[in-house]
């Protein structure tokens, strides 16, 4: 802005200062959530046996036909919990083997599509590609 504006508008000039933010991610929060998951899967699995216990009990003093609706309703509720408690490990169990895979130095994770593979030279040669190979 011109000067003149500035006293026409009687504005005082402001200072400007930038910060700068820094974004610091958990360490893991996939294995967090796992646990999470896992926890609230487990309760409610917990929670929903011992209710299948209760309306089982209830069915059979009151012989009524919507209680054992209910038992069939409930148990179905209960193996889906339960299924998604065993896909929650597989995912865990592959974010797992992903990191380890990740972790491992290039010549051990060895190639699942090999195709005409070949190393012409003498084993003094292979050795020495090798060990420059593990040392990266």
């Amino acid at each position: 802005m011109s000067d003149n504006l500035k006293e026409v508008l009687d504005l005082v000039p402001e200072s400007t200062t930038t910060e700068m933010v820094t974004f610091i991610p958990a360490e893991k929060p996939a294995k967090d959530d796992y646990e999470k998951v896992r926890e609230n899967l487990l309760d409610i699995v917990d929670k929903g046996t011992k209710a299948l216990d209760d309306i089982i009990g209830m069915a059979g003093q009151s012989q009524h036909p919507r209680f054992y609706e209910m038992i069939s309703t409930h148990i179905s509720t209960l193996v889906a919990a339960n299924k998604a408690l065993l896909e929650a490990t597989k995912m865990q169990q592959s974010i797992d083997a992903a990191d380890a895979e990740a972790e491992l130095p290039a010549i051990e994770k060895g190639g699942k599509h090999v195709t005409n593979n070949l190393f012409v030279g003498s084993t003094t040669e292979l050795a020495e590609m090798l060990k420059q190979i593990r040392s990266q």
